[in-house]
């Protein structure tokens, strides 16, 4: 019954930490002002992107403009820059905990997948495998030595 005292407080004290460490993350990153820099840069390229395909269709620059704010509004939406940093906590929190962190630009999963869940899940056991062997083998000569 100890043991599953002790586990059961161990969980919720893992959970209770969890949480409370993205908190404070959340909180420094908005605070500072570093998580709208880092949005509103994604938001900067994906319109450069959009400039370059529209420019082949619209040409009249007056029109490409008009057409390049507004889809910059509806990025800026999408991002949730149009609300205050507090009030993006809950939901950041949220695509954390679930794993929804978008597209990787750069590092695609073996299959060919660019989502980052997908390339975090591939990792994980060799990740997993390599922590407890290295715990195996720091615990197997901690005990000889």
């Amino acid at each position: 019954m100890n043991l599953l005292r002790s586990l059961v407080t161990q969980a919720v004290t893992l959970v209770f930490v969890l949480l409370s460490v993205l908190l404070m993350v959340a909180v420094v990153l908005g605070a500072t002002g570093v998580s709208d820099k880092i949005l509103l840069a994604y938001v900067n390229e994906e319109l450069r992107a959009v400039r370059q395909s529209l420019s082949q269709r619209i040409k009249d620059p007056v029109e490409l403009e008009k057409a390049l704010e507004q889809v910059r509004l509806e990025l800026e939406k999408s991002y949730g820059l149009d609300r205050p940093w507090y009030e993006r906590i809950p939901s950041l929190i949220l695509r954390v905990l679930t794993l929804d962190l978008g597209y990787s630009r750069t590092i695609t999963s073996f299959d060919g997948s660019r989502k980052v869940a997908d390339i975090i899940m591939e990792r994980l056991p060799y990740s997993l495998l390599l922590v407890t062997t290295a715990v195996v083998i720091s615990a197997v000569a901690g005990i000889n030595f």
